[in-house]
C-alpha cells in the first residue's frame, strides 16, 4: 500500500500527527491507533502485519480489528493518502 508521495505527515506528540493532502488543502487527524497504522504503512508492512504491531501496542484487540483497518485503509486511498 503506497503512500501519496505529495502526503505530508506531521507528528505532534505520542498521540497525535496530522496528514495533509497538498493538492486538495484536506488535513486529517490521526490518533494514536492511527499514528501506528500510518508508522507501519510507511515500512510498507501488510494488513496482517499491521494487526500484529496494533495487538503489540494497544493488546488485545476487538473482533472487529480487521474489517475497521480495512475501512480507515479505503478511507486513506479515497482521500488519496494511499496510491
Amino acid at each position: 500500500m503506497p503512500i501519496n508521495p505529495q502526503v505530508v505527515y506531521r507528528r505532534d506528540s505520542d498521540d497525535s500527527a496530522l496528514i495533509f493532502l497538498p493538492d486538495t488543502g484536506k488535513a486529517f487527524a490521526l490518533n494514536q491507533v492511527g499514528i501506528v497504522i500510518w508508522d507501519a504503512l510507511t515500512q510498507n508492512c501488510s494488513e496482517p502485519e499491521i494487526l500484529a504491531k496494533l495487538a503489540e501496542s494497544c493488546g488485545t484487540l476487538p473482533d472487529t480489528a480487521a474489517a475497521d483497518l480495512r475501512e480507515f485503509l479505503a478511507r486513506l486511498r479515497q482521500v488519496g493518502a494511499l496510491l
